[in-house]
């Protein structure tokens, strides 16, 4: 029997949280994380644990509840685990724990003086491992340990615009990867000697990209036994709009107990791509020859291409433009071959056990998918699964790409483990392509047992389709209370996604989660406007110089489908969003329309476009205002959709009660924003409330403080539609 918990911010925060599943090598085990807040005494207990993938129920033990643990992965080919261990003032240790025996002795095979972090390990023909990490790099090349320097002022000088990302300051230390090789001698692992810096003679780089902000370092790096590839920042680029560059290297390495043989090789990318960002660096399975990555474009960044270079010639080439026969541009950007408007480029790819196939993550229609790509001229992703959202995938056992161990999540489920047999869609039958678009799934396991341990189901989760600006057909989500009575009357709310280049998710979350905004008693719904991702190139390109436009009109026309509908409560509409969400409320405020909401929440939103672009952490050419990066090089780009403009801040004396919450870390959208909006409505005389958080960024992740951000924001909307709050108070 399911014993049920109300969904609210205690048990949604206080749930434990699930971390992606990574098979042994033969598919028996999976290696977890699982992180359980306790509000009883306010500690976070944090486990790496091992699942019984063969018995019913996925039962696991516990490989360790010490927090000072990260970064646990197999040991390729074995039952073996390696995690990291910090210590005392920076210093970190390695050791090796035998999965299928969780109690006996977890052995020490490196001692390191400083802090290391994100482990990858790759196998080598004569057995050996090799053990790379990442650290920062002293004034003498060595390993360095920053925690055991004494400092007695707080003083930083800095002579590039690289300041500060996301919630911290650049640091005055490169990162580097460094490495060695685990080798095993009777039974028992070790590390052959010291950690070796791969970039010793390359001062001026900075690897991987992703060490800051919210990247994925693991993903931005590969070795192969020729050596290491890897995604770098050029620390000699001082321009504000060139702190986002990566640039692809390859490092040979001849024997990984040895320096390298010689400085990181760039590879050399075709003549018509800029610098720009890179990821998902990987080598191919066939010796290792070739390296395969994804790289987008200024002013298009959602358009990630594939791109493959031989660690020969490290002469690189679109893949997409050899195998789909699609340019990936645009009319409006350029390029030859045939526009693939329609197309929904990868965020993160595998080779699926050989050089010619791929296993392709991307968005599609509100859903992070998988689909399969072979190499070959003419060909088409297939959709292989197409189930809520993926978190994470890997080969069911090693080296075997028929089946895979899917980690995913939804609305109502915070993590849901399947095994997806992908064997048909690599089928050179055209007759099996049918097949081929729909994986066999088998559930192993399911967090919440689909929901059921909070009350909640699918039943709850709907979708619809309406017709936005320009004629163009879109897609919401709703989410409605589980006890739902379609003949009751709900208030309900608007939420427009950040971004703006991204979109609301069939997805868990701990920070927006819709399924505790609905068991509040309000119908949710959660559009993927103009900008969003899924939806083709041209939809999300759509929000190139538009963010007031064509965002906002689609928004216009959401509000005319809705008020159609007899359970929605017009009288009690709220308007909540969230870094460009938040903007879209800012731009709301200046418009007649605002009048149809009674009360809307602001977080982390922008309040002035031009001074929001020159202080916020990234400055690039996102395409935002169709090609210029500062004000003064289009002054009208910048102030057409500015909320910040002085005639629409006149209008924001009729503003809803407002909540605003911003916090001091957020280097995102600066609390700046937030403290000017707060500014403004009061001005205006508007019931306006502000949360803040001393300790936090863009986004609030503290259990604890998040606990008060749900109370706070949840209890500030239910004021404003029972009517506690409402326009002209002058106490509240």
């Amino acid at each position: 029997m399911v014993q049920v918990q109300k969904l609210t911010a205690e048990t949604l925060l206080g749930a434990p949280r699930r971390g992606v599943a990574v098979p042994n090598h033969n598919g028996t085990r999976a290696l977890y994380t699982l992180s359980t807040h306790n509000f009883d005494d306010g500690k976070t207990r944090k486990e790496v644990r091992v699942a019984d993938l063969t018995s019913d129920g996925v039962p696991s033990r516990q490989l360790s509840d010490d927090d000072k643990v990260h970064d646990a992965v197999w040991i390729p080919g074995t039952n073996n685990v390696v995690y990291l261990k910090s210590g005392d003032k920076g210093a970190t240790k390695a050791f090796v724990a035998n999965a299928g025996h969780v109690d006996a002795e977890h052995y020490v095979v490196g001692e390191f003086d400083a802090p290391i972090a994100n482990l990858k390990l790759k196998r080598l023909d004569d057995g050996g491992v090799v053990f790379v990490v990442t650290g920062l790099v002293g004034p003498n090349g060595e390993l360095y340990n920053e925690e055991a320097v004494e400092k007695r002022s707080t003083a930083r000088v800095f002579d590039t615009a690289q300041i500060r990302v996301w919630n911290s300051l650049y640091k005055e230390q490169r990162y580097s990867l460094w490495y060695n090789k685990l080798q095993l001698d009777d039974g028992r692992w070790s590390l052959a000697g010291s950690l070796l810096n791969l970039l010793a003679d390359e001062p001026d780089l900075e690897a991987p990209a992703g060490m800051y902000d919210v990247a994925e370092p693991l993903s931005n790096f590969d070795i192969s036994h020729r050596g290491v590839a890897f995604f770098a920042r050029d620390l000699t680029r001082r321009r504000p709009d060139e702190g986002i560059v990566t640039l692809p290297f390859f490092v040979p390495v001849d024997s990984f107990t040895l320096p390298p043989v010689s400085k990181p090789k760039p590879i050399e990318m075709p003549p018509d791509v800029r610098p720009c960002i890179g990821g998902n660096m990987r080598f191919s399975p066939d010796g290792a020859s070739n390296v395969m990555f994804l790289y987008s474009q200024p002013g298009d960044l959602y358009a990630n291409r594939l791109y493959l270079a031989s660690t020969g010639s490290l002469a690189a080439f679109d893949v997409f433009a050899l195998v789909t026969r699609t340019s990936g541009a645009s009319s409006e950007h350029g390029g030859g071959g045939d526009s693939d408007e329609d197309h929904d480029p990868p965020g993160a790819f595998e080779f699926a056990g050989s050089a010619d196939a791929l296993v392709l993550e991307s968005q599609k229609c509100g859903r992070t998918v998988l689909s399969t790509l072979k190499l070959q001229d003419g060909e088409r992703p297939r959709f292989v699964f197409r189930e809520g959202s993926v978190a994470g995938f890997h080969p069911l056992r090693e080296g075997c790409w028929d089946k895979l161990l899917v980690s995913s999540s939804n609305f109502v489920d915070s993590s849901t483990w399947q095994v997806v047999d992908i064997s048909a869609s690599f089928s050179r039958d055209g007759s099996s392509e049918a097949a081929a678009e729909s994986g066999a799934v088998h559930v192993l396991s399911s967090a919440t047992k689909n929901g059921a341990k909070f009350g909640i189901s699918r039943d709850m989760v709907s979708e619809f389709w309406y017709e936005g600006a320009q004629g163009v057909c879109l897609h919401s989500f709703m989410l409605r209370p589980a006890d739902f009575d379609e003949t009751k009357k709900y208030p309900w709310v608007l939420m427009p996604h950040g971004g703006p280049v991204s979109a609301w998710s069939d997805a868990w979350n701990t920070r927006w989660n819709m399924a505790a905004w609905a068991e509040q008693g309000y119908v949710i719904v959660c559009p993927n406007i103009t900008g969003s991702t899924g939806y083709g190139l041209e939809l999300a390109r759509g929000i190139n110089g538009q963010w007031g436009g064509r965002a906002f009109e689609d928004l216009v026309n959401l509000i005319a489908h809705l008020e159609k509908l007899p359970y929605l409560d017009q009288d009690k509409a709220v308007l909540a969003g969230a870094s460009y969400g938040g903007y879209m409320v800012s731009w709301f405020f200046g418009q007649e329309i605002i009048n149809k909401f009674c009360c809307a929440v602001w977080h982390d939103g922008i309040h002035n476009l031009p001074s929001f672009f020159l202080q916020n952490d990234v400055i690039f050419d996102d395409g935002s205002f169709d090609g210029p990066i500062y004000y003064w090089q289009d002054p009208a780009a910048f102030e057409r959709f500015n909320p910040g403009r002085a005639e629409l801040l006149r209008n924001w004396g009729r503003a809803p009660p407002t909540i605003i919450i911003h916090s001091d870390k957020d280097y995102r959208c600066p609390v700046t924003e937030g403290l000017a909006a707060m500014n403004t409505l009061q001005a205006h005389g508007v019931p306006t409330r502000f949360l803040t958080f001393s300790d936090e960024c863009h986004w609030v992740l503290n259990a604890e403080n998040s606990r008060v951000w749900h109370n706070e924001v949840w209890g500030w909307v239910r004021r404003c539609v029972d009517g506690e709050v409402k326009r002209g108070d002058t106490t509240w």
